[in-house]
């Protein structure tokens, strides 16, 4: 055999590794970014881009990844928004409840001060009734007096 044959079969042999190394590597590529779609987690989809930052899906990781960090701020912003809701309900309740409590004292004290008239009213009423019957005393006394006085006369 000449070294002509020889070069050719080292040549041939080697493209053959070559295309066996690439459809072997492209195998692998293919198997770790199905799994990556499978699992669907941003994490893995920047580990597939730290291996094959140039891949056939490196476009694609990098957009599903834009895609989750949007997602997850949008998601961010929406709880920010729930719990700035929540807080200001939370808000106009305690002000509903303390507005409630003030007036609960408000009809509480009128209440009071509506039972302090009536007892003042009704004390005010006792004393008059006994000053008029202390009055009828004083009158039915006096005519006793006075017909006692007219008998012995």
């Amino acid at each position: 055999m000449g070294s002509g044959q020889t070069i050719r079969r080292f040549f041939c042999a080697t493209i053959l590794c070559l295309i066996t190394a690439f459809a072997y590597a492209g195998d692998a590529e293919d198997g770790f970014w199905k799994s990556v779609v499978k699992g669907n987690v941003q994490e893995e989809y920047e580990l597939y881009l730290k291996q094959y930052p140039n891949g056939r899906y490196a476009n694609e990781a990098r957009q599903k990844i834009g895609a989750m960090r949007e997602k997850a701020r949008a998601q961010q912003e929406a709880k920010k928004q729930k719990q700035a809701e929540a807080a200001k309900r939370a808000e106009e309740e305690a002000r509903r409840r303390e507005e409630a409590e003030v007036q609960r004292r408000r009809d509480k004290a009128e209440a009071e001060r509506q039972r302090a008239e009536r007892e003042a009213a009704r004390e005010k009423a006792d004393e008059e009734a006994r000053e008029l019957r202390a009055q009828q005393q004083a009158q039915q006394q006096a005519q006793q007096r006075a017909q006692l006085a007219e008998q012995e006369r």
